[in-house]
């Protein structure tokens, strides 16, 4: 039975492909002098280059990232109050609050340490962002790059949990192959 792959599998299938396709067009370019395109090896290597720049482009088209609206989105936040009573927080998602997902601390989000509250609000960006609910592995690495360094007012944007994402994606996967 052929392998399934999820969105993030084809996304960094595509990558690959676009990084391939870029080397081949660049090695067959530097084979063949500007002198040279009229002979017919050159005119072979011409068309050679255009087959794989329409193969480019149908990748690039074809396989968007996994993520296409979400890239758009600015999660931010900002304490209202003192944090040494119970803070009063303000988390929105493109200017509206961002829905709690309750897993860890029923009393809310926060953040600056490595507490319930930011776990809850590293839990609640990647449900949003991802549009499911993130492993905890997912979310526990997010409070720890993230969440627990932000200060009183903060913002992140999709393209930028994305580009983490991608990152700690592949780091997985290396890991696992070694």
């Amino acid at each position: 039975m052929a392998k399934q792959f999820n969105k993030i599998e084809i996304f960094h299938l595509k990558l690959a492909m676009e990084h391939y396709l870029k080397a081949e067009i660049a090695e067959a370019r530097q084979r063949i002098k500007d002198d040279e395109w009229n002979t017919e090896e050159g005119v072979a290597v011409s068309a050679a280059l255009d087959d794989l720049r329409l193969l480019y482009e149908k990748v690039r088209r074809e396989f968007k990232s996994p993520y296409p609206s979400q890239k758009e989105k600015v999660y931010s936040g900002e304490r209202l109050g003192p944090r040494e009573k119970l803070p009063e927080v303000e988390v929105m998602v493109n200017g509206k609050p961002l829905k709690h997902r309750v897993r860890h601390s029923p009393t809310g989000f926060e953040w600056g340490y490595g507490g319930s509250g930011p776990a809850d609000l590293a839990l609640s960006i990647l449900w949003d962002f991802l549009g499911r609910e993130p492993k905890p592995i997912e979310y526990m690495r997010f409070k720890e790059q993230f969440v627990a360094g932000w200060s009183d007012r903060w913002s992140i944007t999709g393209k930028e949990i994305e580009n983490w994402l991608d990152f700690e994606f592949a780091r997985t996967r290396e890991g696992a192959g070694a």
